[in-house]
């Protein structure tokens, strides 16, 4: 076991680094790699990604809490944490603890980012967080979260671990075909600018069911979405996809608590949780800080590298799948 564990606190580091730096998500990096491995059934992979992802959330929303507190006796007219978490200087969306992306987030400087420490207002400044925008949308994505989990329990009950990860494997490469038909053409994109509280419900079901399906915080999916339906600029969206990570991912790991996945899986995965999810926060940190030392061009080189390393692992282990 002590070898998995090495394998696999690596994979989270490498991931959570890469997400990190490009802005990818480390999240959507570490499921197809651990996938690779070949190692563990869908259920397990679920569990050490979910967990790794929701830890990277709480420390981004811990972080960007003390922000808040900070800034807000610079802010006239304002009372200490009247509009909940700030943020204000590029807080990733899973945990991505740096200014320039994050485990499962999106870069400022590169990746799906659109805006540049611009606030919701259009100065550079503080973002806060609109309950009337996330309530609905955390609703949504507990829902999602359970629906998703319940899902993947469906498929697993009734179909090998290879056709799980096919299913898995396939929606995960479909999304990231999405994401890089969004980086071409988003300038030419018509925001819908939706206003409803429903609305906002609705996306929060739908990400959170893919996130919770998946086992991943949801990285460049969240926020593409939220900034096409909502009109949201780029650091308001990563602020406002954190909540879709903890409701979803928090509701996935309840379903699975409550249905006695838990007790099923492997005495081993346990050993390596808690290495993978250190790793996790610590390669989000290091990824933050080696993005600030890269040119923009070589972000965007990166970026576009790991969507096509992303890419190529979903249909490796839809192959492998197929024909192992």
């Amino acid at each position: 076991m002590i070898w998995e564990t090495v394998l696999y606190t690596a994979i989270a580091l490498f991931s959570t680094v890469a997400g990190a730096l490009t802005g990818m998500g480390g999240g959507v990096i570490m499921k197809p790699v651990m996938d690779s491995a070949g190692r563990l059934d869908a259920q397990s992979i679920g569990l050490l990604t979910s967990v790794t992802v929701l830890l990277m959330a709480v420390v981004s929303v811990v972080r960007q809490s003390r922000k808040a507190k900070r800034a807000a006796p610079a802010e006239s007219g304002e009372s200490d944490g009247a509009d909940g978490i700030s943020e204000s200087d590029g807080a990733d969306e899973s945990g991505g603890v740096g200014e320039s992306g994050g485990a499962d987030g999106i870069s400022e400087s590169g990746g799906v980012a659109e805006s540049n420490g611009v606030g919701e207002s259009g100065e550079s400044g503080v973002v806060s967080l609109r309950w009337g925008k996330a309530v609905p949308l955390g609703a949504g994505a507990a829902a999602g979260g359970v629906a998703g989990q319940f899902l993947l329990d469906l498929i697993v009950r009734g179909a090998s671990n290879g056709t799980v990860r096919i299913a898995q494997n396939a929606v995960l490469g479909g999304i990231v075909f999405l994401i890089f038909v969004y980086m071409t053409v988003k300038h030419r994109l018509r925001r819908a600018g939706l206003k409803h509280g429903a609305f906002y419900g609705l996306a929060g079901v739908v990400l959170g069911l893919l996130s919770a399906f998946l086992g991943i915080g949801g990285g460049p999916m969240n926020v593409a979405l939220l900034i096409l339906l909502f009109g949201m600029n780029t650091k308001t969206a990563v602020l406002h996809s954190l909540v879709v990570i903890l409701f979803s991912q928090t509701a996935k790991l309840t379903v699975m608590a409550a249905a006695g996945t838990f007790a099923l899986l492997a005495r081993g995965v346990y050993l390596v949780l808690p290495f993978m999810a250190a790793a996790g926060v610590a390669g989000a940190f290091l990824g933050s800080l080696l993005s600030k030392r890269m040119s923009q061009r070589g972000v965007d080189i990166a970026f576009n590298a790991v969507q096509v390393v992303v890419f190529g692992l979903c249909v490796f282990n839809i192959v492998q799948s197929l024909y192992v």
